[in-house]
């Protein structure tokens, strides 16, 4: 068992008591009025820091290690889902910015990416590419200085309220294997919009992950300055967008991890309150046994995660393990959500109570950041030796 210091402890804390105060009493507003989460609640975040925590201290980030990142996602999920996931959109493109970047994106953009004041989202997906990133379809073709980009981009959330678009596309269409000539463009744009007609945005209404509007975007010969080609290097995204995604991973499997645990809580706390045939429905069995599996699950999971954590901060290879403990912790917030709700009865079903949203979040975890039977085959090529 991973043993936390003094540190980690505090820093947890400070975590727990920021979403009890700031984000739990507004989290059940902004699902079903299905809101952006508000700027004053970003600001608090950046003034802690939270959003630097994968940059050097030279480009004005926080050095807290993976396992402290992995603590605080983890509360401040516990109070919403979007809310957790909100700093792992920056933290996932700063750390891709912090490895593949020139020496110029780097002090141009991670210090605005370190305090909160720059704004990022990830435009990798498209209608007919997700999981086979390799087969995106969008272009982006040199002319004089600038790359003229072309195509549709599909699930890009929080892309209106982003500054940035870590934009990906094809700078050549012929060579193979195809993510050889895939490239990644940091695209600047205007916050709270698309800058039409060059960037059409269409709102994808979501059941939930409510806080961080989704949207599909269509891009009609945007220009993007040839010293924004991240890296300087095309045809280099594919291993980019791979290193980023070992730390998207393990921030996905934190936010899925506190969501599970919010479920827990409430199901406890409804189970000791709730009566039936004059006793708390806590004296069943089936609801009991119902308790112990999603904490002995939802304990395993972060024991997972914690010594995850710790081996990517020592710099080991950690796909496959990134790829199992996401898989693992995304799949225990699917069945441990929905137990809680069950053990919710018809109250489960009603909207206003917050285990509804924990059923309705659970959802997304086993399928962004990579589908949960994209993990499995990660994990069989490791164990197969194929790759």
């Amino acid at each position: 068992m991973t043993i936390l210091n003094d540190d980690h402890l505090i820093v947890r804390d400070q975590a727990r008591k920021f979403a009890e105060r700031e984000v739990v009493p507004i989290a059940t507003e902004i699902d079903l009025n299905d809101t952006e989460l508000p700027d004053s609640l970003l600001d608090k975040m950046a003034e802690m820091g939270w959003f630097g925590m994968t940059i050097p201290e030279e480009y004005g980030g926080v050095p807290f290690d993976t396992l402290t990142q992995v603590l605080i996602t983890e509360e401040l999920a516990r109070g919403m889902m979007s809310v957790g996931r909100v700093i792992h959109r920056n933290l996932m493109n700063g750390w891709i910015l912090n490895k593949s970047g020139t020496e110029e994106q780097k002090k141009k953009y991670l210090p605005g990416i370190a305090d909160g004041s720059l704004r990022t989202a990830n435009g990798a997906t498209e209608p007919e590419a997700g999981s086979d990133f390799a087969n995106i379809s969008t272009t982006a073709v040199k002319r004089d200085g600038r790359y003229i980009l072309n195509g549709v981009k599909q699930f890009i959330t929080w892309s209106s309220q982003a500054d940035m678009i870590f934009l990906y596309a094809k700078t050549d269409t012929k060579v193979k294997p195809k993510h050889r000539g895939i490239s990644c463009f940091l695209l600047e744009k205007q916050r709270g919009g698309f800058d039409e007609p060059r960037m059409v945005g269409t709102r994808l209404p979501m059941a939930g992950y409510h806080g961080m509007h989704t949207w599909q975007i269509q891009l009609n010969d945007v220009e993007v300055p040839e010293e924004n080609l991240l890296g300087g290097v095309e045809g280099k995204a594919m291993p980019q967008l791979m290193n980023g995604y070992e730390a998207g991973r393990i921030g996905a499997a934190a936010t899925v991890l506190g969501v599970a645990q919010a479920a827990l809580d409430a199901a406890l706390g409804y189970a000791v309150q709730r009566k039936a045939f004059d006793q708390t429905i806590s004296k069943f069995q089936a609801v009991r046994f119902k308790l112990a599996d999603m904490a002995t699950e939802i304990e395993a999971g972060r024991q997972m995660l914690y010594n995850v954590a710790e081996k990517f901060d020592r710099g080991e290879t950690c796909d496959m393990e990134c790829g199992m403990v996401k898989l693992y912790c995304s799949e225990v917030l699917l069945r441990h959500a929905w137990n809680a709700l069950y053990i919710h009865g018809g109250n489960g079903y009603c909207t206003e109570f917050p285990v509804n949203r924990y059923w309705r979040d659970s959802a997304v975890g086993c399928i962004g950041e990579g589908t949960s039977d994209i993990q499995r085959e990660i994990i069989a090529r490791r164990l197969l030796g194929e790759r």
